[in-house]
């Protein structure tokens, strides 16, 4: 099985083990930095673990197989059928080179921007998985793109997301291309998802290089009561 079929369990036992939450079965990144969890498999044992990490009111995010469902007693509140894409060569540079760096500062802004588009979940501390950049219009944040998961050797690009008054001008584009090239040039390999539904984000990255690996449901679980 390659590390992409288990990206969250093999980033939070690898490159960002650090902020893992959990033990031998189960992890997951703190609430404050996102929702997704990893398991060592698909077992009650493991779903047991997990359980003991969460509140009542805590979501469980997992990429799973595509026909994957809830465990027993777990309750689905989202789920969203996802390409896994991956990029094999480095796209061309960007035309437009004016994107800043982003900080924590940028947060209020950032989680604006997330909650507008919903490229996936963003939370106070998401910013901490690094990369963020994005492009300011007259002070105002028109698009964002950053890191997220880490499986062994791979980068995963994530929170890709444009200002709605800024659409059509190419920005995300820019923003995926630098960020890949960056991954390329650390000697790993970039990733992202997108929704299978998403015809016009799967058509932007394909331009740039990346093509479906797999299908995976994104199952956003609730823990037994």
């Amino acid at each position: 099985m390659s590390v992409l079929d288990e990206p969250i369990w093999s980033s939070l036992n690898g490159a960002h083990a650090r902020l893992a939450e959990g033990g031998r079965l189960a992890r997951r990144y703190p609430p404050e930095i996102g929702p997704l969890t990893g398991l060592a498999a698909q077992t009650k044992e493991c779903y047991a673990e997990l359980a003991s990490l969460l509140g009542p009111d805590d979501v469980a995010v997992q990429f799973l197989s595509e026909d994957a469902a809830a465990p027993t007693g777990w309750t689905t509140t989202r789920r969203i059928v996802m390409f896994q894409m991956i990029c094999r060569t480095p796209p061309p540079a960007p035309k437009r080179t004016d994107w800043i760096e982003l900080s924590k500062e940028d947060v209020p802004a950032m989680l604006e921007i997330t909650k507008i588009t919903l490229p996936g979940p963003f939370r106070p501390r998401t910013i901490e998985l690094g990369g963020y950049v994005g492009f300011k219009e007259g002070g105002r944040l028109a698009a964002m793109a950053g890191y997220r998961t880490r499986p062994d050797g791979h980068v995963e690009i994530s929170a890709v997301a444009t200002h709605p008054d800024f659409q059509g001008r190419g920005l995300a584009k820019a923003l995926v291309a630098k960020l890949a090239r960056d991954v390329f040039e650390s000697g790993k390999t970039p990733i992202l998802g997108v929704r299978d539904d998403n015809a016009g984000a799967i058509g932007l990255y394909k331009s740039l290089g990346f093509e479906p690996r797999i299908k995976q449901a994104v199952l956003a679980l609730k823990r037994p009561r």
